[in-house]
Parts: structure tokens; sequence; C-alpha cells
């Protein structure tokens, strides 16, 4: 009976790992306050204070070999495979996973007190701009009477509000702007069609008058002009850009599968740093 529970634990650690080796995507790195302590908050989604997240750059399944050649602190493993008809290395499931992340040289500067692995639904604001209907009083509609041109070229994101300033049609009115970013404040008379050129933010705007070819005083349209991340090697995975996008670029963090704190902290520096981890899927850490 022993061997046979023994078995089916077995068999469900190899099926969540084969679970989570597909679905984990991204390392997060963090300088949050750390209390070893303290236990970790497994309630908790996010670090306390992220600063850095990676997209994997390799994953495999490991087994403990004092003569492997993956060597974590005082553990070594190697990869878990089998030849298959054609001689071919395939890898063999087991409950040891084995993560990858590289973070470039301006990537995740700082003391990393805090990692968090993540996956299964990460997405990242990448850059761009988007219009939207702020208050309105006449027909023009965002993205229909009212439409952006160029691509976003700022250094930093802001948030670009565009109001009529005086109402008329074309060649009367007058359009003004006001961002929260370089864009700055200014104004322009508005002829139809023509596009109006947005200060250092590589935007135009255009107004058509809407149906019934007027523009209203007070109208207003939102831009919302996002900074990508600054590695396009990361562009797709995503990155944060601390000094002039603090917040942060991820828009959905996904889900949160391993949680570690470190004191005191590990300090990285203007280098490119690889690091791997292993992770134990329903058993004791390795």
């Amino acid at each position: 009976m022993a061997t046979q529970i023994e078995s089916s634990m077995d068999d469900a650690r190899i099926l969540v790992a084969q679970a989570l080796f597909e679905k984990v995507t991204h390392l997060a790195v963090g300088s949050g306050p750390v209390n070893l302590n303290t236990p970790i908050d497994t309630a908790r989604h996010t670090l306390q204070h992220e600063i850095g997240r990676a997209v994997v750059l390799k994953k495999a399944y490991v087994i403990q070999d004092p003569t492997g050649p993956i060597v974590i602190g005082a553990k070594a493993y190697r990869e878990s495979v089998a030849l298959d008809e054609n001689n071919v290395p395939q890898p063999v499931p087991t409950n040891l996973l084995y993560f990858v992340f590289r973070f470039a040289s301006n990537e995740g500067l700082g003391a990393w007190s805090e990692y968090g692995l993540y996956g299964d639904g990460v997405t990242f604001l990448t850059r761009g701009a988007t219009l939207r209907d702020g208050s309105q009083g006449g027909d023009d509609r965002a993205n229909r009477d009212v439409t952006l041109g160029g691509a976003y070229t700022g250094a930093a994101s802001q948030t670009i509000t565009l109001t009529v300033l005086t109402g008329g049609g074309t060649g009367v009115a007058v359009l003004g702007w006001a961002a929260d970013g370089a864009t700055g404040s200014g104004s322009a008379t508005v002829n139809f069609g023509v596009p109006i050129t947005l200060p250092q933010s590589g935007l135009t705007v255009a107004l058509s008058g809407g149906v019934d070819g007027v523009l209203s005083q007070g109208d207003q349209w939102i831009i919302q002009a996002t900074r990508g991340p600054q590695s396009t090697t990361y562009a797709a995975g995503g990155v944060y850009d601390p000094v002039t996008n603090p917040a942060g670029q991820v828009r959905t963090n996904g889900r949160l599968v391993r949680l570690d704190q470190v004191a005191p902290p590990d300090v990285k520096g203007n280098a490119v740093l690889d690091v791997e981890l292993v992770h134990p899927v329903l058993n004791d850490a390795p």
C-alpha cells in the first residue's frame, strides 16, 4: 500500500510539474523590505517593490547528480533526458524544474531582496499611444472624427489632454493641448483634415469636424502615450525601466508560482546577469 501511495504522489508531482513547466515565463526581482523571521505572505501576488522582470531564457527538467554540470548553491544537477528511437535526447519530466533568466546590463539595477517566479498570463504595456473621448458637447468622437497619426517617440510616458479652446469650423476652431510630460502645452488653429503636430511626441492629431462640420468649445479628448520596454531583446516579454517609468510596465502580473526573500540582498550592477534556479514541485526544497 505504501508503494502505491508513493507512486501516486510521484505521478501527481510530475503532472503538476509539467503544467508549471509550460506556464512559467518570467522572473521578477525586487528591493522590498525583508524579515526572514516572518513567514512570506503566500496570499500576496506581487513583490513589495519590483524593479525588474525578465523573460525565461532556458527551461529544463533536471535531477540531482553530484557530478552534474548545473551547480546551484551546494547542490548539482543534470538535465533529465532519454534517447528516443533515433538516438535523439528527449526531455523526461521530473518534479525539479530548472530555469535561466537573463537581465541585460542596464536592467534590474540595485539590491535584490525578493524574487518572484511568474507565468500564466503576464502581459506588458508597449510603446504606443491611444486616443479616447473626454467630455463632449458636440458630435466629434475619438478614432472617428479625431484621429492620431505618427508613432510615439517620447522618452517617457505621458498623458496629453486635447481641448477645443475656440469652437467653429475649419480655419476658425482652435485646439489646445496640455501634457504632464515633455509635450507641454500649446495650441493651433484647426484646418479639417490637416494633421497638427504635438511637440516632442512623434504624434499628430487630425480633426474632421464630424457630421455638423464644426468643433464645440470645451470638447476634450485624451491621449495616453506609453513608453515601451527599453530593451528590444525583452520587448516581447517585457522589462522594467525604473528610471523613466518608475511604475513599471507590467499590465497583468500573471500567476505567482514561487516567492523567495534574501537577506542580505544580492546586488545587481551594470553587467549582464544570468539567474539560474531550480524549483521543486510538491516537495521539500532540493
